[in-house]
């Protein structure tokens, strides 16, 4: 008798529009997409969070971090998880009661019925063990097997919900569904009543026989996808449309954080309010730190999708070559598959480097030590990854829902026959359009280079800053400011649309670079290198003018270093005695002072220091008695000359007045303080 002959007598008889209804179908299979999405991503980050914590010290920061971030996305997830378990268990038991009720329970035997069932089974431990948990009532002895009950419930959630998504999409998205629900179910009818569907007779054995080369697992899954149901090409269009939106969610994200960044910096440069600086930090840190443990999740769901395409890729190679359909791989969309699931191995490389970088010290270290990962190359496959992956929704879509196959050989024609219709074209014609064309470009060329070479605004450094250098010759400074007769006046402020010369001046970067910065004396030839953000120039339309340029330094004050460079340093010395001494003597007209001797030495910084002694001659009634009282000079100004223009008298400390009682205790006192005496 005929297999087929068989299961179709066995489905008619059996009522098979009774058995399935396509309500229930649906609403059981979007149930399972959501569950299976939710739990996909809470596993995800669960593996996530445990690979950080066993990853040594910096992985359990990062791990904590991540965990700490990610902790309103699981409660969300896991809210909607419980949501649509809840829904689904209602559901699947509503059915199962029907089913009793109508003696149609057969049907809860099929796949379709029994996988939800597991699902609704598996989601009620779930559900259970979170409550008892939430409320406290969850025995301590328990907990540990608790955990390992609820990960193999959620592993389990994952599989059925899987499998009711394999086994119910033919019946949810094909066109005609009364034939594929009768197809369906007498297909499983057929797989869980085996027993009824072997032949007894021997010659129903010998047809069997002859039969005995059933289709293969993968023949099985190679024999779904054909010209009318595109299921590869349709897997891959909508993994590829999620992996487009993850890619432009970051890319938009990640721009938005790096410019962020950029203000922050500028805002450190100019700003003198630190609390608001702080703040600033602050919310930007968290803003990327939040990115980072996004990212991370972005990624895992990234990598899965492009090992699916991967998958997908494979079955659709091998599909072709068993059909000897080789050639059909060399349309656009095939191509751009390829191409993303090339590009998407190598952005899962350079991504995971770069996130274990910032989530890790060893990481951290690493960049700090120059061994950070290449991230020119990372935005390089990431760029790449996002076009492939937009090339692939693109040429798919038109390939599933347009029935058009874009094929390279297809440009080539468009782009010959418009070549055709030119040369075809009357020659004024023709010219006009060539004419207008050269136009056009002429005066988008000419734009460009105006814009960018020639209309730009001039910021000359010599104009808008000063070098300043402070300190006498031999032991200057150097500084830098703002000129104050052309100050940039809201480059800080709030108040007012900042000039281009304003707005370059405060996010420019301007640095000033010098080949000597101490120790300047007059006579020093300074070279000043001016460094600043070509790209905000760039963008300002910016022309920066003398930012290299070179200082003759002059003008600093010439403290004397020595007794030998001063132009008759023993004529001054004395004359300023003399004077010392004639006021003395205006004041007491009994003394009778006198020069007792110049000593000189280079004080502490290098600059000569001067003391003369004035002699003090008293008489008493057992004789004349002598006193010598220092008077020191320092910071001695030269003129080009070396001749003394300034000086300074050093006051002695009023609490120890220096005096000596003779002329052999000044020499060793001079002596012992290192001061020569000046003949």
């Amino acid at each position: 008798m005929d297999n087929n002959k068989n299961i179709e007598n066995k489905t008619n008889n059996q009522n098979t529009n009774n058995l399935i209804e396509f309500g229930e179908i649906k609403l059981l299979f979007w149930l399972s997409a959501v569950i299976f999405v939710t739990l996909a991503i809470v596993l995800i980050k669960i593996i996530g969070i445990l690979g950080q914590l066993t990853s040594g010290f910096g992985g359990m920061i990062g791990g904590a971090v991540d965990g700490f971030n990610s902790m309103k996305l699981l409660i969300t997830l896991l809210a909607i998880f419980g949501i649509a378990s809840i829904i689904n268990i209602v559901v699947i038991f509503n059915i199962r009661s029907k089913a009793l009720n109508s003696n149609n329970f057969q049907k809860m035997n099929i796949p379709n019925y029994a996988n939800p069932f597991r699902l609704a089974i598996s989601g009620i431990v779930i559900l259970v063990i979170l409550l008892l948990s939430m409320i406290g009532l969850m025995p301590e002895f328990l907990s540990k097997f608790a955990v390992i009950i609820g990960l193999v419930a959620l592993i389990a959630c994952i599989v059925f919900s899987a499998l009711t998504l394999l086994k119910n999409y033919p019946i949810v998205f094909q066109k005609d569904n009364g034939v594929n629900v009768n197809n369906n179910v007498a297909q499983n009818l057929e797989n869980t009543d085996n027993k009824q569907s072997q032949i007894i007779n021997s010659s129903n054995e010998n047809n069997n026989s002859e039969n005995v080369s059933q289709p293969g697992f993968l023949d099985n899954i190679l024999q779904k996808d054909n010209e009318n149901s595109k299921l590869f090409l349709k897997i891959i269009f909508w993994l590829s449309t999620i992996a487009s939106v993850i890619l432009l969610y970051a890319g938009i994200k990640g721009l938005t954080l790096y410019f962020n960044a950029k203000k922050l910096a500028s805002e450190a440069a100019n700003s003198s309010s630190l609390d608001n600086l702080f703040n600033s930090g602050m919310n930007t840190l968290g803003e990327g730190m939040g990115f980072i443990s996004t990212a991370k999740t972005l990624q895992g769901i990234l990598n899965l999708i492009v090992i699916a395409v991967i998958v997908v890729t494979v079955l659709i190679y091998l599909k072709a070559k068993k059909e000897n359909k080789i050639e059909k791989l060399k349309n656009l969309n095939y191509y751009f598959i390829f191409g993303f699931g090339i590009s998407g191995l190598l952005e899962i490389y350079a991504v995971n480097k770069v996130i274990k970088a910032f989530t890790s010290l060893s990481g951290i270290f690493g960049a700090a030590t120059g061994s950070a990962p290449n991230l020119g190359f990372t935005q390089f496959v990431l760029i790449l990854t996002l076009i492939t992956s937009l090339g692939s929704v693109v040429t798919n879509y038109f390939v599933i829902f347009k029935g058009k196959n874009v094929e390279i050989e297809d440009i080539k024609s468009e782009w010959n026959n418009g070549a055709k219709k030119i040369n075809a074209m009357d020659p004024e014609k023709k010219k006009k359009y060539t004419t207008i064309g050269i136009a056009v470009i002429g005066i988008i060329a000419l734009y460009y280079i105006c814009a960018n070479f020639i209309f730009l605004q001039n910021f000359d450094f010599n104009k808008y800053y000063t070098v300043r250098i402070d300190g006498d010759s031999g032991s200057g400074k150097i500084t830098n400011y703002q000129n104050p007769e052309f100050p940039l006046e809201t480059a800080n402020s709030n108040t007012g649309k900042p000039k281009k010369e304003e707005e370059f001046a405060k996010e420019g970067g301007i640095t000033f670079n010098f080949s000597k910065t101490e120790g300047i004396q007059n006579g020093d030839t300074i070279d000043v290198d001016i460094s600043y953000n070509k790209d905000v120039a760039k963008k300002l339309k910016i022309r920066p003018q003398n930012s290299k340029f070179k200082i003759k330094v002059s003008g600093l004050l010439e403290y004397a270093k020595n007794a030998n460079q001063v132009k008759d340093l023993k004529n001054y010395i004395t004359k300023l005695a003399q004077r010392k001494i004639e006021l003395q003597k205006d004041e007491n007209s009994s003394d009778n002072p006198n020069l007792a001797g110049i000593y000189y030495k280079q004080d502490e910084n290098g600059n000569l220091s001067v003391k003369y002694f004035i002699q003090n001659v008293f008489a008493g009634f057992f004789g004349n008695t002598e006193s010598f009282e220092p008077v020191e000079i320092g910071n001695i100004v030269l003129d080009k000359n070396n001749n003394i223009t300034s000086y300074e008298e050093i006051k002695s400390n009023s609490f120890s007045t220096e005096k000596y009682n003779n002329a052999g205790e000044v020499q060793a006192a001079m002596s012992s303080q290192g001061y020569a005496l000046l003949n």
